[in-house]
């Protein structure tokens, strides 16, 4: 794991549109309002998928983690890693 620094919002999103892009073959412009599932059309295999990738990068555990099954959109999975990684979200 890398442990990368989550960064800023904008440095998020940019981050989430590359996993998108890789997940679903096409980009988006990702916004920290949109519910993951509804807006993004993203599926449970697609959020397993997009939690082993942020993980991997961040240095945290998504996968099992309780607190994942509250987040529902961009911002919400934002906090959460800020919260995870220690910054500020």
């Amino acid at each position: 794991m890398s442990n990368a620094e989550l960064g800023t919002a904008d440095e998020f999103l940019t981050e989430m549109e590359d996993i998108y892009a890789d997940l679903k073959q096409v980009r988006r412009s990702i916004r920290l309002g949109d519910v993951i599932a509804k807006d993004l059309g993203v599926d449970s295999l697609d959020a397993l998928e997009m939690l082993v990738v942020l993980e991997n990068t961040y240095g945290v555990t998504l996968v099992g983690n309780p607190q994942v099954a509250a987040v529902e959109t961009v911002g919400d999975l934002h906090t959460l890693l800020g919260a995870l990684t220690g910054a500020r979200a």
